[in-house]
């Protein structure tokens, strides 16, 4: 595992991402949606993205619901990130919530792709809006998924990404449910 639980990618234009260690060495970066700037800014999603992957990431999930793409700076976000050489996920969670039965679903076809990435040391982005409610749900969820206990996920987590897991039920939730997701 390596020495810090959390790393900070370089400062520069693009977001912060801020990343967290499985415990089999996989890092998992959790950042905003690619491209949300204050502002607009033309080419922002795609200078994300490129981020992401020169990051070395090769899976890239997305938790927004697609009616918030518009607005978040990138309508086309799988077609973008396909094109940065990403292999992109949906698994949408509307704002400030938990995983409903359908996102579960999407989640059990998802996971385990991503869990064998991670396991073999490699390295995953996801993000929602802000990457913070969502994005540290389903963060502490994939260590639990690779065998952290669920406490110490939430604590890694948030370490890495202050402000993450943002509601009493997103953590729960976390608490609750992931564990029993990490048995399937």
């Amino acid at each position: 595992m390596p020495d810090a639980q959390s790393r900070r990618m370089p400062p520069s234009r693009v977001p912060p991402i801020d990343c967290v260690a499985t415990p089999d060495g996989g890092l998992i970066a959790m950042t905003a949606f690619p491209g949300r700037r204050p502002l607009p800014e033309p080419g922002a999603a795609t200078a994300d993205l490129r981020a992401l992957r020169d990051w070395g990431a090769t899976r890239l999930v997305t938790l927004a619901k697609r009616a918030e793409w518009a607005r978040l700076g990138a309508p086309d976000l799988p077609a973008m990130a396909e094109s940065a050489g990403l292999l992109w996920r949906h698994a949408p969670i509307p704002d400030m919530e938990t995983p409903d039965a359908a996102t579960l679903a999407a989640w059990s076809r998802l996971a385990p792709d991503l869990l064998s990435t991670l396991a073999a040391g490699g390295r995953v982005a996801m993000h929602c809006a802000a990457g913070l409610g969502r994005t540290g749900t389903m963060a502490a969820t994939l260590l639990v998924q690779s065998g952290m206990e669920p406490s110490l996920a939430v604590q890694s987590v948030r370490a890495a990404r202050p402000g993450a897991i943002e509601t009493d039920a997103q953590l729960r939730f976390v608490l609750q449910t992931a564990p029993l997701l990490a048995r399937l």
